[in-house]
């Protein structure tokens, strides 16, 4: 598929000219991310917990509130 103006199709994806013959350089782009860090059980065994009560917190509102029906203000 051509654009309008008889260039090739990688002007139809607004590139001004036609792709290189050569691939990219390994540096050209964003830099390489970082490796991520594995979490510890211990860590997630504390996040687990932390979340577990936020969520018991949560269920014991969403309780008042059906209870009261909504009509707290």
């Amino acid at each position: 598929m051509s654009c309008w103006c008889g260039h090739g199709p990688w002007h139809h994806y607004m590139h001004p000219h036609a792709p290189g013959y050569y691939s990219p350089p390994e540096y050209y782009g964003p830099p390489p991310e970082p490796p991520r860090r594995t979490a510890e059980p211990e860590d997630l065994t504390g996040l687990l917990r932390r979340l577990e009560e936020e969520i018991a917190g949560l269920r014991r509102d969403l309780d008042d509130v059906r209870r009261t029906g909504g009509k707290e203000r």
